[in-house]
């Protein structure tokens, strides 16, 4: 019996052709809703015509036999149907595959809602049924319209179901918000449905020949320059090797791929046509390779396009990398025993969850955090608990290489754990000597399954636990960096906890909002990069002492 529509008929599909006997499963062919299978007593039954009035049934049975099936499971990626015996063990079949189906075409794809002539993306077609050697799968354009009948054109062809749509970049081609898509077939000749409608623009802005260019390394940094054919801005961000991509949107603020800060960030003004603005970028490591990311943004009447990704440079900076040891372990974090949450307090130095490692040794080298000289920052870890509230106690040690030397000295060691640890979280302070050389170095987390000891080495290997090793910028005593957005006078606003004084160098964070509220407040200088200084109720801001 089968069911149909929302009342209570009940449509008898049983006959002389399908015998008396035990059903256990039905399932419908996805592709195709007239075939069905049956898991039945004697094996598996099916149909090509079960929506005719009196289908017509037939066993299936080939190298399967006439056993007891429970179960039937379709397989949605290519067709493939399993069944579950009754002692006989798992069959398959491909009756109901992609290939035994109808010639169909489908358009999975999400379309963007705009995007600009020139531009290119990747399309995704669900195919069904068997085509001919030689078949093309193609992308046709319908005119402005949103129809088919006349002005169609060919943007994309391939051999495989994943095609790319490249949108011409020709002056016959107008802007329009009525444009929609279809998938081809060429053998046999099939169409989808129409996806759509999407927005073709014009772009316009673009950056000159060969920009932006990453040009002139140096053992700590690099010039990056750019020009447009027309006034805008260049907004960059510096990653470490083979990053993930950031969003145009993480990129103007200044934003690594998780919304950290990036190593090294700023925005280059370019005020006409074909104007070339560099900029020397300081402050990262020798020997290191480094992924730049650009951004262009319009200020006068050409615009931006809409869904143009970001313009990538890879650069080496000169000389010779710190040798920095791996920590190894012969067992790993087998037993998580892992450095699950670390927090340095105001600071971006926080990540939670991170699990384990590949190798248990983790370089988290997209963002650093600036840390000053003199100051002393609270730090909390925690090890990984399970649902049970089960964890594995750990000693752990941290070092920062306070001389930029590539080695972990022990009088870099700020902290180690010590006595019996009977909680999953270890708490304490690292404090920054005031003689520590400035520059970007590592700060080094290390962990040892408690039961064998404490940590007392930052290279030699141990049996269970895991390391990481985090960037970070030593500034002299006379900068001062935001960690969040807040009030001036309020320490949390800081990295380091405490609000500015009038001798230091004031640096605003990207996407950081500093408000001065109805105070008088002094520095020595304040820097602004995509942050915001928010002055309010007669508030008042004092630049070297004037």
């Amino acid at each position: 019996m089968v069911h149909r529509g929302r009342g209570a008929t009940w449509l008898n599909k049983d006959n002389a052709t399908l015998p008396n006997m035990p059903i256990r499963y039905g399932l419908f062919n996805q592709l195709d809703m007239s075939q069905v299978m049956l898991a039945t007593e004697m094996g598996v039954w099916a149909t090509n015509n079960f929506l005719a009035t009196n289908p017509t049934w037939a066993a299936i049975n080939n190298s399967l036999a006439h056993v007891r099936c429970d179960w039937l499971h379709y397989r949605a990626a290519d067709g493939q149907v399993a069944v579950g015996t009754h002692g006989r063990g798992m069959f398959s079949t491909d009756a109901f595959s992609t290939a035994n189906a109808p010639i169909s075409l489908t358009i999975t794809s999400t379309l963007p809602a705009s995007i600009c002539k020139g531009l290119s993306f990747p399309i995704e077609i669900f195919a069904t049924g068997a085509f001919s050697q030689g078949n093309e799968f193609q992308l046709e354009l319908s005119n402005s319209s949103g129809s088919f009948t006349s002005g169609t054109v060919l943007i994309g062809t391939s051999a495989t179901t994943t095609v790319t749509a490249l949108i011409p970049d020709t002056e016959d081609l107008p802007v329009g918000s009525n444009y929609y898509i279809r998938a081809k077939s060429t053998a046999p000749e099939a169409f989808s449905v129409e996806a759509g409608p999407f927005t073709i623009s014009e772009g316009g802005l673009l950056f000159a020949a060969t920009m932006p260019v990453v040009s002139d390394p140096t053992p700590d940094g690099f010039t990056v320059a750019a020009s447009l054919n027309a006034p805008g801005k260049a907004y960059f961000v510096v990653l470490g090797d083979n990053a993930p991509v950031p969003t145009n949107e993480q990129i103007k603020n200044g934003k690594a791929p998780d919304d950290k800060t990036a190593l090294k960030w700023g925005v280059l003004d370019i005020p006409a046509a074909n104007t070339t603005a560099s900029l020397l970028v300081s402050g990262l490591m020798p020997g290191i390779n480094y992924d730049v990311y650009f951004f262009k943004e319009a200020t006068g009447p050409i615009t931006s396009c809409a869904g143009e990704l970001p313009v990538k440079r890879d650069i080496l900076t000169s000389g010779s990398p710190l040798a920095y040891c791996v920590p190894t372990y012969s067992q790993g974090c087998s037993l998580g025993v892992v450095v699950a949450d670390f927090q340095l307090t105001n600071t971006n130095l926080t990540y939670f969850n991170t699990g384990c490692s590949p190798g248990s040794f983790g370089y988290f080298g997209n963002t650093s955090t600036p840390l000053a000289q003199g100051q002393s920052y609270p730090f909390v870890f925690k090890t990984y608990i399970d649902s049970t509230g089960t964890y594995y106690p750990q000693h752990i040690a941290i070092w920062i290489d306070l001389n930029r030397n590539g080695t972990f000295e022990v009088s870099e060691r700020l902290y180690r754990s010590t006595g019996t640890s009977v909680s999953n979280t270890w708490s304490g302070t690292l404090a920054i000597p005031a003689n520590a050389t400035p520059g970007m170095t590592r700060l080094r987390i290390r962990t040892q399954y408690a039961e064998h000891g404490t940590v007392d080495d930052p290279c030699e290997t141990y049996a269970y636990g895991e390391a990481e090793d985090h960037l970070i910028t030593l500034e002299d005593n006379s900068v001062i960096v935001s960690a969040q957005t807040g009030d001036w006078d309020m320490g949390t606003t800081w990295v380091g906890g405490q609000a500015p004084t009038g001798n230091q160098k004031v640096i605003i964070q990207p996407g950081h909002i500093v408000r001065i509220n109805g105070l008088s407040v002094s520095a020595k200088e304040v820097s602004l990069v995509n942050g915001t200084l928010d002055v309010v109720n007669n508030g008042l801001l004092l630049l070297n002492g004037q």
